[in-house]
């Protein structure tokens, strides 16, 4: 029997059941391959003190240590890169390391994130394999931290249960109603928020009455959000749905003509792009990070310029005005090219990876 070592910060618990959920899917699947695997976490109650924060970050720190340590086995296993590897540093593993990166913690956003970046660093290039969701990321890890271009492997975050998320039908748009629009994601700031706002006013000074825009998420900006809603005077086109519970959006997904996804951020993936393609969804999304991989204009969905409320509002009015033989083209595409992501493939794909690692007594033979 093969042992792993799983080192993660987030993982699910039963204040969390949904933090870390592809984490626990990564977990179940290599112990449904006869795998032996042993987990270290970090318990993040939402509501600590900075005190206890830092003190339980220390003790994960020595966790993972002692763990490392003591660890006699095939490969420890990584996930979301932070001071999990300081441990690295005084400590040289006897089997295989391999780091899976998935964005944030890599591309530094803020004075913490740059520091984390100091710490990753060497110990990305010691490592066997460092696992990344996407060709984008892959690039950056290449150029920015000079990994060997062997040592990357792409796999998709634990990719998309295409069953789950799947479309009703093919279904042709009734023009005698309004187009709905849906917005799933946190209200924050790099969320694209105020761009879908400007672009859906600017289109309603043009083509007033054509277009509905649902919105499910939380977050710091929420109040600002509802604030900017009653001033634009949208309060008869935007509709805050609350909250998506997880388990839910499936079901919401199936209620839009349209998936809007418009963040300024680099997105490493960017998995509800996919989730909303695997819905049968056209996507009329940012041209930034790893998004550009799967959305492709006039083929499922229209790309924009991050932050560019005008030419959102061209993409709209090219939903809107498109035949029903091409919002039906593009529907069966968005299916199609999720398809690629398929959750059960990408786990096996890593799986093959992971094994042949394992297999592999020579580092010098896969590099």
């Amino acid at each position: 029997m093969k042992k792993m070592l799983l080192i993660s910060n987030i993982f699910p618990t039963e204040e969390n059941p949904h933090s870390g959920i592809f984490v626990k899917r990564f977990f179940d699947g290599f112990l449904e391959r006869g795998y032996e695997v042993d987990v270290v976490t970090k318990y993040s109650g939402s509501r600590m003190s900075l005190a206890k924060k830092i003190s339980y970050s220390i003790s994960y720190i020595y966790d993972c240590y002692k763990a490392i340590q003591n660890f006699e086995g095939d490969i420890i296993y990584v996930h979301y890169l932070s001071y999990n590897l300081i441990p690295f540093y005084f400590l040289s593993p006897k089997c295989k390391l391999v780091l899976n990166a998935h964005g944030g913690d890599i591309i530094p956003m803020s004075l913490f994130s740059r520091l984390i970046k100091r710490i990753v660093a060497p110990i990305l290039r010691k490592a066997d394999l460092v696992v990344v969701p996407s060709l984008f990321l892959k690039t950056k890890v290449r150029t920015e931290y000079q990994i060997n271009n062997c040592k990357l492997f792409i796999s998709p975050s634990g990719g998309v249960d295409i069953d789950l998320f799947s479309p009703k039908q093919e279904k042709e748009l009734d023009f005698s109603r309004p187009i709905v629009l849906g917005f799933v994601s946190r209200l924050e700031d790099g969320k694209g928020w105020e761009t879908l706002l400007s672009a859906v006013k600017y289109y309603e000074q043009e083509s007033p009455g054509r277009i509905k825009v649902e919105v499910y998420g939380e977050g710091r900006d929420l109040n600002t959000f509802l604030e900017k809603v009653e001033s634009l005077s949208l309060k008869n086109v935007i509709s805050w749905k609350g909250r998506a519970d997880p388990k839910d959006v499936p079901a919401i997904m199936r209620r839009f003509d349209c998936f809007v996804f418009p963040t300024h951020r680099e997105e490493s993936l960017g998995l509800v792009g996919l989730e909303a393609l695997a819905t049968g969804l056209p996507i009329l999304a940012s041209r930034i990070g790893a998004v550009p991989e799967y959305v492709h204009d006039y083929y499922n969905g229209f790309l924009f310029e991050a932050g560019n409320s005008q030419q959102l509002k061209l993409a709209i009015a090219a939903i809107v005005n498109s035949s029903q033989e091409q919002i039906l083209f593009m529907q069966k595409n968005a299916r199609n090219k999720s398809v690629y992501y398929n959750a059960l493939d990408c786990a096996e794909q890593l799986s093959s990876r992971i094994d042949l690692l394992i297999e592999d007594s020579s580092k010098e033979r896969l590099c």
